[in-house]
């Protein structure tokens, strides 16, 4: 299966608001692509430059299912998600790298 590019008008749902949010939030502007952030501030920075903002807490799962029913793609920082799903994470040493 091919994965195929967003066309300008769809909408990436970004969790996190932080910084990061911010630049991928500007740079999908300019390809023509709506943002969506997810985060728990209000008025965070990459909500100041999307197109529209949900505030929950990251671990509010019929939140997280909402936001994502309205994108889409969803992107995440996991410096944000991984104390929230680190119970069921993998420990480093068994990620497997395969050339």
């Amino acid at each position: 299966m091919t994965p195929k590019a967003l066309a300008p008008g769809h909408i990436i749902g970004i969790i996190g608001g932080g910084q990061l949010g911010r630049m991928l939030a500007l740079a999908a502007a300019r390809l023509g692509l709506k943002c969506h952030i997810f985060c728990p501030e209000d008025n965070a920075p990459a909500s100041q430059v999307a197109d529209h903002t949900t505030i929950a807490a990251y671990d509010d799962l019929q939140a997280l299912a909402e936001f994502a029913a309205h994108v889409d793609v969803v992107l995440m920082n996991l410096k944000i998600l991984r104390p929230i799903v680190s119970p069921c994470w993998p420990p480093a040493n068994q990620y497997i790298h395969k050339p």
